[in-house]
């Protein structure tokens, strides 16, 4: 605590923060209105830790006005349990397996939460009628293997109510294993007692999942209470969140995983952060946890290395984010290369700017030798110009790296795009189109030419399905061997067509110049 003192309990609303020093007293009635729509919760042993609210701690607990504000790409259900909720208290996302919800209260209200809207206080605890007919729903379906208590928190509740639902669980024939994911160990180490452990291992084979983002968090009293479960036969595996102004660096990550093998828990997942709403200030970009795990192989031992993984949207669940392999820092973005090897599609750097190429050309005068005659354009603005070299000449040559979209929106000066493999979304400036912006369709897939990250040109699938809304009608005698007609697209673009294609058809189109292709094929 910044006073040097401990709290006797829990801290639950800003009056009680600003006597634990964690904010000043000019912001109690700020944090009171983030406290009034998140729940806020500190225990002491996590109190005990924090020196101020930003240090790696205090930032994960302790309420920030940004809190309340909502940025595009954030949602209220970031994995979409609500959609997946067949009955109160269960999601279904995975054939074989179910996410259990006890109890929706937790021990600590992690500021980051992908649950948020959904945990507070209040508990929401299962009842006896609710808990009969999950068993009854679970029952009826052979396919469910593995049972995930989750919440809230599960290590809330009592030994022995705790101990009834592993009881029931464990006599449903076709589950085979169990599972607890919590914070208990760590914000609450005292309340993993024999009675809690028992319960826990009197049934099917059973796996506790922790969470810890920071190695401060694991103290002698957590690693105690892990101690406590290891000894009753329980395995414990270990999950984090990649925050901002937490973990975001090599040295923290690498203190954190070390500190959970020293306390004989085995790095399991590192998530993405889910968007939910008010968490922009965690963010980090997939990009930069790529870098930072592939910076810690070999550098941890491979039992200490987590899976970096994020939610797919829409509830599709989890997929492993891939590290970038040893070798790809050794290829270099940039070589020389004479100017008579300038090639259209290529990009150049040139009096300290970025030009993609569109044209080029060898001119060979009356006189003097030839030169290379070069129409580019400036990614950063868009200008076009022309440029000449000497064929000899030497130029800067940056290598592009293709990586596949699907398109999202546009806002008009950018379109968003999500990588299909990390399914984050990234903002690409329309220009890079051009004309070829009028093709995109909702969903399209993409391809984006990449240097150094940084995006230099889209490429829109070779042809697009659009319908034909402005057409001069079928004129008797015309074939298709007549002289096309004018016709105009439900993309507002302008086209020839065969005298036989009508208003209200569908054709294909070729999105580079617009030509016809065919008739769409019902």
């Amino acid at each position: 605590m910044p006073d040097g003192t401990g709290v006797a309990r829990t801290l639950r609303t800003a009056r009680e923060l600003v006597g634990a020093g964690l904010i000043a007293a000019g912001r109690e009635a700020a944090i009171g209105k983030v406290a009034e729509k998140y729940a806020v919760a500190i225990p002491p042993a996590l109190a005990a830790l924090i020196g101020d609210a930003e240090d790696p701690i205090g930032r994960q607990f302790v309420p920030d006005e940004a809190e309340l504000t909502t940025v595009a790409g954030e949602s209220a259900d970031p994995i979409a349990d609500e959609a997946l909720s067949p009955i109160k208290g269960i999601v279904h996302r995975y054939p074989d397996r179910v996410l259990l919800k006890p109890i929706l209260a937790c021990p600590v209200y992690c500021r980051f939460c992908f649950r948020r809207e959904q945990v507070g206080p209040d508990g929401g605890v299962l009842g006896t009628h609710d808990l009969a007919h999950l068993y009854a729903w679970l029952k009826a379906r052979p396919a469910i293997r593995e049972v995930i208590l989750t919440g809230g928190d599960p290590l809330l509740l009592s030994p022995r109510r705790l101990g009834a639902i592993v009881s029931e669980l464990s006599q449903i024939p076709h589950i085979e294993t169990l599972r607890v994911h919590t914070r208990v160990p760590i914000a609450t180490p005292e309340r993993i007692t024999k009675a809690l452990t028992s319960a826990l291992s009197a049934g099917l084979p059973m796996w506790v999942v922790t969470h810890a983002n920071h190695a401060r968090e694991i103290t002698e009293a957590a690693r105690a209470a892990v101690g406590r479960m290891l000894a009753s036969g329980i395995p414990v595996l270990g999950q984090s969140v990649l925050l901002a102004g937490v973990n975001d660096s090599e040295e923290a990550l690498e203190a954190l995983f070390r500190a959970m093998i020293v306390a004989r828990i085995k790095p399991y997942y590192l998530h993405q952060l889910d968007r939910a709403p008010g968490t922009a200030r965690f963010h980090v970009p997939i990009a930069r946890g790529r870098a930072l795990l592939a910076g810690l192989r070999g550098r941890i031992p491979g039992h200490a290395l987590p899976t970096y993984i994020v939610e797919r949207p829409g509830g599709q669940g989890k997929v492993p984010i891939a590290l970038p392999p040893p070798w790809a820092a050794a290829r270099s973005p940039r070589m020389k290369q004479q100017a008579n090897q300038i090639r259209a599609g290529q990009v150049i750097e040139h009096e300290g700017r970025r030009w993609s190429v569109l044209k080029q050309q060898i001119i060979t005068p009356g006189k003097g030798g030839a030169f290379i005659q070069v129409e580019m354009r400036d990614l950063k603005s868009g200008n076009k110009t022309n440029e000449r070299w000497r064929t000899a000449d030497t130029v800067e040559r940056l290598l592009t790296d293709e990586k596949e979209f699907t398109y999202s929106y546009s806002d008009g000066a950018n379109l968003v795009l999500m990588d299909n493999d990390t399914f984050e979304q990234t903002m690409v400036p329309v220009a890079l189109l051009g004309d070829a912006a009028a093709f995109l369709q909702d969903n399209m897939h993409v391809t984006v030419d990449l240097v150094e990250g940084e995006p230099v040109a889209v490429h829109l699938p070779q042809t697009a399905v659009l319908e034909v809304v402005e057409a001069d009608p079928v004129v008797r005698g015309q074939t298709a061997a007549s002289s096309y007609k004018p016709a105009r697209l439900s993309n507002g673009v302008k086209t020839m067509v065969p005298p036989f294609v009508e208003t209200g058809e569908k054709i294909v189109v070729r999105t580079e110049d617009a030509t016809y292709v065919e008739r769409a094929k019902a």
